[in-house]
């Protein structure tokens, strides 16, 4: 079994997700990911738990709501006994296939925590190296995007392959890549990325990157982009409503092109399906700032018309 070595050799590693800001269906799924990796996952906090993973912002945060959902155990004394770490300790685990060591930027800290205020980016302040996602800049086009498009192909080949390790694998690799585009600097060394969240513990995501940086390509990337499966998977998945479970059973029927899919005779095509295969190129063509500005004026035209003084503003990429 997986093992950091906590407390003494004999003690096994278990882990203990609290359940607080994470949906149910995720929850059971990052229950059933670790099960599979071979982790000790206990479905009640005991003292035979040695790392307590959480959503939450702080630790008192932490004891406050296992209170609440554990009355009856010793909830400080668990905790004063274990690691209270962030879901990225448990990402790195998933990575690694083990208890990775307990990194200073896994704990989560005591006391009230304030959430980082996005400040007005000055030449002094150009970059805030935020935690998570929606609190970065993420400028239009990036200058790191041969690393970023690289991080990207890993994950959709990772979604692709699906399961519960890959599937978390996929996140980590998206989680990078979004650090990676809003970083505004050109990433010319690894100690340029060392310190970004979502890449300190991601080994996998630094070998690319230090890869790219000392030969300008990846083997695994490259192997990945003159893969077959890799394209028709590509391919298939373009369709509208077809996922990658319904695209790797095509394939595994022997299905390779679009016209396999149009001239199959015993697939059941859903509505949606059918309709994807229709207007294929033009489901697949990025809208143009153009079309959006014109589509935006339409909108907004027949919306003051129904309900005079309404606000409506564009959003997505279009607004940076």
């Amino acid at each position: 079994l997986p093992s950091s070595g906590y407390r003494s050799s004999k003690d096994p590693a278990v882990m203990f997700i609290v359940g607080s800001k994470i949906q149910k269906v995720r929850l059971i799924h990052m229950k059933k990911s670790a099960n599979k990796k071979g982790f000790l996952v206990d479905g009640t906090l005991s003292e035979k738990v040695t790392h307590i993973l959480s959503e939450l912002e702080t630790q008192d945060q932490v004891v406050k709501s296992l209170k609440k959902s554990h009355p009856s155990s010793d909830v400080e004394k668990i905790c004063g006994q274990c690691h209270v770490v962030t879901l990225e300790y448990f990402t790195s685990c998933m990575e690694e296939g083990i208890f990775v060591e307990v990194c200073d930027h896994h704990r989560l800290k005591t006391g009230k925590r304030v959430a980082p205020i996005m400040q007005s980016k000055t030449e002094e302040n150009p970059y805030e190296n935020a935690k998570y996602c929606c609190q970065r800049i993420t400028p239009l086009h990036s200058v790191n995007k041969k690393f970023s498009d690289a991080l990207e192909l890993l994950e959709k080949h990772a979604d692709f392959l699906g399961g519960d390790n890959n599937l978390g694998r996929a996140l980590a690799f998206r989680k990078a890549s979004a650090a990676l585009r809003a970083y505004p600097k050109q990433i010319k060394s690894m100690g340029d990325v060392e310190d970004l969240y979502d890449l300190k513990g991601g080994k996998h995501c630094k070998r690319i990157i230090q890869e790219l940086l000392e030969d300008g390509f990846s083997t695994e990337v490259e192997n990945i982009q003159g893969d077959e499966w890799f394209e028709v998977m590509q391919a298939f998945t373009g369709i509208f409503g077809c996922g990658p479970a319904t695209a790797r059973k095509w394939y595994d029927l022997g299905h390779r092109t679009l016209d396999d899919i149009r001239r199959s005779e015993y697939l059941n095509l859903s509505i949606e399906q059918k309709k994807g295969l229709e207007h294929f190129t033009d489901l697949n063509t990025p809208v143009t700032r153009r079309e959006a500005e014109k589509i935006y004026s339409i909108v907004k035209t027949e919306a003051e018309r129904i309900l005079p003084g309404v606000t409506v503003i564009m959003t997505g990429g279009f607004i940076r």
